[in-house]
């Protein structure tokens, strides 16, 4: 029976030769790889704050409508649009659009936005954010879940990570599975939990999750990988030094290179030196 790192991740759908390669450099190249490259960061989209409650440095969801939208030409051409809550007033900036953005981003126009907020004197502001625009009459739910950022590398965006362990799951979820190397009474004495479960909450959190342990670090299905990972090292350090203690060096009895050094030399040894001479 083939496992998850039989599987290689050219198997799996939109792998091509290049997309292989900048997951190579990742230090990924089966299906076991994508299930244990884990994210490093969660974007929480799950609530829209206010404007009003906003502050520089924030990774945050805002929704309003556009009461401001203007190129403007400077140094650098730009789209500028002011969004309105009723709570405040956040500033959108487009360095790089077309037309179509430019419209789609018209007066009027209810939108949603994720970015960082940044500050510009004592104006707040998000730079390329992204968005959507909503249909007015309509109440549009937000993210349940949080999204999960993974390492990666030119050329390898979040979607495709995000498609590409979507399947990973998918395939552990089924017939193949993940090797437990922890015995289950270990894991019943520090109350840890299976693998693939612990594997699955971190990378797609399910709505009822802890959010805030997440966000921490500090979620079971977290620990439950960490212990192992520290475990891990901690057997190897042991069996090292196991190695080590077992290949001990030989003692050497008394031999007659000292006496040979001492005859080769052309002067007379101090008490010093002969000293020396007898430790090493």
């Amino acid at each position: 029976m083939s496992t998850l790192q039989d599987i290689p991740c050219t198997q799996l759908k939109g792998v091509g030769s290049q997309t292989a390669a900048r997951l190579h450099k990742c230090g990924i190249v089966n299906v076991q790889d994508l299930l244990f490259h884990l994210p490093y960061r969660y974007q929480d989209r799950t609530r829209i704050s206010p404007i009003s409650d906003l502050r520089v440095g924030d990774h945050t969801v805002v929704e309003g409508t556009i009461i401001s939208s203007q190129v403007k030409q400077g140094r650098r051409r730009m789209l500028i649009c002011d969004i309105e809550d009723g709570s405040g007033v956040l500033k959108i900036r487009f360095f790089h659009f077309n037309v179509g953005l430019k419209q789609a981003l018209a007066c009027d126009t209810r939108v949603r936005c994720f970015g960082e907020v940044r500050g510009r004197g004592r104006q707040i502001e998000m730079i390329h954010p992204e968005f959507h625009c909503l249909a007015t009459a309509t109440l549009t739910p937000v993210e349940e879940t949080l999204r999960p950022i993974y390492p990666s590398t030119e050329g390898l965006g979040q979607q495709t990570l995000f498609q590409l362990i979507d399947q990973a799951l998918v395939l552990l979820n089924g017939q193949q599975g993940l090797d437990e190397y922890i015995p289950q009474t270990i894991r019943e004495h520090f109350d840890l939990i299976d693998l693939a479960a612990s594997i699955q909450t971190i990378h797609r959190p399910s709505p009822d999750v802890a959010m805030d342990l997440l966000l921490k670090g500090i979620h079971p299905a977290q620990q439950r990988l960490a212990f192992e990972e520290l475990l891990a090292y901690h057997l190897s350090m042991r069996l090292k030094r196991q190695r080590l203690h077992a290949h001990r060096a030989p003692v050497f009895s008394e031999s007659k290179l000292r006496d040979q050094l001492t005859q080769t030399l052309e002067f007379q040894l101090t008490s010093a030196q002969q000293r020396v001479v007898t430790e090493i």
